[in-house]
């Protein structure tokens, strides 16, 4: 279903976004796409990768009218449990930051990018 919303939900905001003086799209994936985390099920990460092709995709068709489409892929930021992980604050905010600049007029040079948002914790 990750796909399919996602898709329906751009066709149908496309009216908007035409009109619109800073039309971008942010999707949202998961670092799943990277690494094929098992634990996820195959199910999930393919659906997941599919984000990205519909990024890479609508940036491609959608560049001549100035839409700006990418995705932001963020590891985990809380446990099974549903508990706030050490340091998923910092990269909460960090993925605000990365929001805030796609909202940026001048964030036309990353259409069709797939950021990555990772936790690195240092030992």
């Amino acid at each position: 279903s990750h796909i399919l919303v996602s898709y329906h939900l751009l066709c149908e905001a496309l009216p908007y976004l035409r009109k619109s003086t800073c039309p971008r799209v942010i999707l949202l994936s998961s670092e799943s796409v990277f690494t094929g985390n098992q634990s996820e099920g195959i199910a999930y990460t393919t659906a997941k990768a599919g984000l990205t092709a519909i990024t890479n995709a609508a940036a491609q068709a959608l560049a001549g009218e100035k839409i700006v489409v990418a995705c932001i892929t963020t590891g985990d930021v809380v446990n099974v449990n549903d508990t706030a992980l050490p340091h998923g604050g910092e990269l909460l905010r960090h993925a605000v930051n990365v929001v805030l600049r796609l909202l940026d007029d001048d964030s036309t040079s990353l259409n069709g990018e797939i950021i990555r948002i990772r936790n690195v914790v240092e030992p």
